[in-house]
């Protein structure tokens, strides 16, 4: 019978290390899996609309007696980007915004032309893919 207790005790042991070692290799690949897909995680594409539009060179359309029409462009502009995982979830939460910039300083009589698009992103956020130009509808005063 206390042969039986110590063969049973010995088992009993070598099951314990076995399970400590399942768990712990398991935690180290959850530790593994963590660093790889939120620190050094790989570049991921995403399309996205960047609604927010800044106008520059207003003032100079105002010299030649110039308006623009804003209903002659689209409200947002679709751009494809690339970031990493945590860098493209905090720009579509909201966090960071990207922006377009429109340049309409070189514009001097009215009539359709085409403006530049820059655009503005957040650290991180490289642009794959983006519109270069947007053309707008010019009017006399």
């Amino acid at each position: 019978m206390e042969n039986k207790i110590k063969n049973i005790a010995g088992r009993f042991r070598f099951t314990f290390r076995g399970a400590l070692t399942a768990i712990l290799c398991v935690a180290v690949a959850i530790v593994l899996w963590l660093s790889v897909m939120w620190i050094a995680a790989p570049e991921y594409t995403k399309e996205i609309d960047v609604t927010r539009i800044v106008i520059s060179g207003e003032d100079k359309l105002a010299q030649h007696g110039i308006t623009y029409d804003p209903a002659s462009f689209e409200e947002s502009i679709e751009v494809s980007v690339q970031g990493s995982k945590t860098e493209l979830y905090d720009l579509l939460r909201g966090s960071k915004e990207p922006y377009a910039v429109l340049d309409f300083g070189s514009v001097t009589k009215s009539g359709e032309h085409n403006v530049v698009i820059q655009f503005v992103m957040p650290d991180g956020i490289e642009i794959i893919e983006a519109p270069t130009h947007v053309t707008v509808n010019f009017n006399s005063k």
